[in-house]
Formats: C-alpha cells, sequence, structure tokens
C-alpha cells in the first residue's frame, strides 16, 4: 500500500494504465510455441499478451499435425497483435526470435492482413508492409531481455531513431558503457546523486522504478 502519491508516482501510475497513449513502438517476440506481445515506452517494456501453443513434434510419414499446430500459433498470435495494438499510433514494430521464425511469422501475418476485413487488419497490413522490422535474436524465452539485444541492433535503432522507446533504451546502455570505460562520470545512491546535482554536474537522471513502488 501506498500512502503519498507525488506527481512522478501519479504520472508512472497513468502510464501504465493508459500504455497505448505512450507506446510508439510494439514488439513482438517469438520462439516455437510461445510469443509476447509488447509495447514499449520510453522507461518500461509492458506485456500485453503471451501465447502458449503446444507444438508437434516432426514426422516423417506425416508433418500435417506440425504444421496444424505452427498455424494455430501464428494465428493466435497474429489475433493478438490485432487486439492489443493500435497500429494506426505505432511507428516501428519490432518482430523478433532465433532463426528463421521472425520472417515465416510476417509472412503469414502479410498474407492474413491482406483480407482487411477490419480496420485494425488494414492498419496492421499497412505496417507490415512499412514499419516492420524483423531481428534476430539469441533467446526469445527471456523476451524483455531479447527486446533489449533488438534494441542494440544498428538497423533496428535506425528505424527507432524518432521513437520513444529508443529514448530510455540508449540512455540506459550509455551508462553501462561509461561505468565500466569511464566510472568517474558515474555515480548512483542518493547520496553521490544529490552531491552531482549540488554541482550542477548532472548531465541525464536516471530513476528506478523502486523510487515509485516505496
Amino acid at each position: 500500500k501506498k500512502f503519498e502519491w507525488d506527481a512522478a508516482a501519479q504520472l508512472r501510475l497513468e502510464e501504465a494504465c493508459d500504455a497505448e497513449s505512450k507506446a510508439d513502438t510494439a514488439a513482438v517476440v517469438l520462439d516455437y510455441g510461445i510469443a509476447n506481445v509488447c509495447l514499449v515506452t520510453p522507461s518500461i517494456i509492458i506485456t500485453k499478451a503471451k501465447i502458449e501453443v503446444s507444438i508437434a513434434k516432426k514426422h516423417k510419414a506425416n508433418g500435417s499435425s506440425r504444421d496444424d499446430s505452427i498455424t494455430k500459433f501464428y494465428r493466435q498470435t497474429y489475433e493478438a497483435m490485432l487486439a492489443n495494438i493500435d497500429f494506426t499510433k505505432v511507428q516501428v514494430t519490432l518482430i523478433c526470435s532465433p532463426g528463421t521464425l521472425k520472417d515465416e511469422f510476417r509472412a503469414f501475418a502479410l498474407k492474413e492482413s491482406e483480407r482487411r476485413l477490419t480496420d485494425a487488419e488494414k492498419a496492421l497490413n499497412t505496417a507490415l508492409q512499412s514499419r516492420i522490422v524483423c531481428v534476430k535474436v539469441t533467446n526469445a524465452m527471456a523476451h524483455k531481455t531479447a527486446l533489449k539485444e533488438a534494441m542494440d541492433d544498428p538497423n533496428v535503432q535506425k528505424e527507432m531513431n524518432l521513437t520513444k522507446g529508443l529514448d530510455g533504451a540508449k540512455m540506459w546502455e550509455t551508462f553501462q558503457r561509461l561505468i565500466t570505460t569511464e566510472p568517474d562520470r558515474c555515480v548512483y545512491t542518493p547520496q553521490y546523486v544529490c552531491e552531482a546535482f549540488h554541482h550542477e554536474a548532472i548531465d541525464k537522471l536516471l530513476v528506478s522504478d523502486d523510487v515509485f513502488r516505496s
């Protein structure tokens, strides 16, 4: 229970409750049978839906059951994207996976959205043709880690250059680099941050979520 709500905490709560208005980057992180549909804001990655489908094993005699289960997985992921992402507002969508799964899913989603039966499918079809970036990641199971890995990709950074979602990731990457290469330029804990503030030496300030949860 939180007894005091300051302006920063209220803003954080509003952002969490109305992610769609803050996020201009969406992401789908895939592995066989598991997908996470996310929205990326400047300060947080919000998981909007998780899809889990059991994928049948390969059989030499009959591969139809595996094909059917993969199609089911793709369709549920596609429907989750339609239900949870407003593609008229999102500027960039990342599709991330190990191997070629990302490309296979994009092809499936593009074919499905070509029907354009609803406004949501029309917007998704437009996004799939012009505002989608497919990124190979090493481990899609830890989807937030995979997203951070994807956002380090130069091609992704180029596409996301004008989005809000990349700002926080860039700042965190800079902090991690400086704390290793130029530790004198980085301080943390309230005592040292306050001292830097009094000397007017703060260029960028990162605030942990724990501050707002306390």
